[in-house]
């Protein structure tokens, strides 16, 4: 049986994973929403929602938790921190404190959380470097638009390093610009008045999707439909950093 008593103050986790078998067979996401439910419920009953990942882990050692139990939960722990939801206390003179973030404390139940869950389990690790460092808070509010929209700035401002154009290149003129100038894999020189295919992608796209996000011309409200606009930002970013000096130029 799990080592706790009922009485145990991690009462979620007890809960929701009676056994240690089924803990050590639960995924750390799967353990996360009952242990991030006790630390909002603490972060709520005391003052300041100081925590600590040694203090929590030591319920469990006090308890008479195996190694591979407290290794379990420990990885359920880490992975509610690499999402965002548990960070360094600020102003903390050691590492050890931590406290839940605001997205953490707005979820009241687990329906939350699994929204929350769903949208980062969407194409996260697809989604280039750079967007994911500069658009993913922005999808993670569910701010779609304004995500889609700094997306495809990421791609016009790398353009617009690697072919030193002005500022004021933007949207179609930056994209036939830089494909006078660049030749991308897998695409043909433009050796005619036509523009090559890779140009006409970009300009459909920009099109299609940046333009209305930027204009807010359509809301975008479905997390699913933005991600994928966001993963092929993010294939155009790759396409742009793997482009080649024409022989033309």
């Amino acid at each position: 049986m799990f080592p706790f008593p009922k009485d145990n103050p991690i009462l979620e986790l007890a809960q929701a994973y009676p056994t240690n078998e089924m803990i050590l067979a639960a995924e750390p996401e799967d353990l996360a929403w009952p242990i991030l439910a006790y630390l909002i419920r603490q972060t709520k009953n005391q003052q300041g929602g100081q925590l600590s990942r040694f203090n929590f882990l030591n319920l469990l050692r006090d308890r008479g938790a195996s190694d591979d139990i407290q290794s379990a939960v420990a990885e359920a722990w880490d992975w509610l921190a690499s999402l965002g939801l548990i960070i360094e206390r600020p102003n903390s003179s050691t590492p050890v404190w931590h406290q839940l973030t605001r997205r953490a404390l707005k979820m009241i139940d687990r329906s939350d959380f699994l929204s929350f869950k769903q949208q980062r389990q969407t194409g996260y690790e697809l989604l280039h470097p750079s967007i994911r460092d500069n658009v993913w808070p922005l999808y993670v509010r569910g701010d779609y638009d304004t995500a889609v929209g700094r997306a495809f700035k990421e791609v016009e401002v790398t353009m617009r390093a690697k072919g030193n154009f002005k500022t004021s290149d933007c949207g179609e003129r930056l994209i036939k610009a830089f494909f006078r100038m660049f030749v991308v894999p897998g695409d043909e020189p433009d050796r005619s008045n036509d523009l090559p295919d890779g140009a006409k992608m970009f300009i459909g796209a920009f099109g299609m999707y940046r333009n209305p996000a930027v204009h807010q011309v359509e809301k975008i409200e479905d997390a699913t439909f933005a991600m994928e606009v966001l993963v092929q930002a993010g294939h155009f970013l790759r396409i742009v950093e793997a482009a080649v000096p024409s022989a033309q130029t």
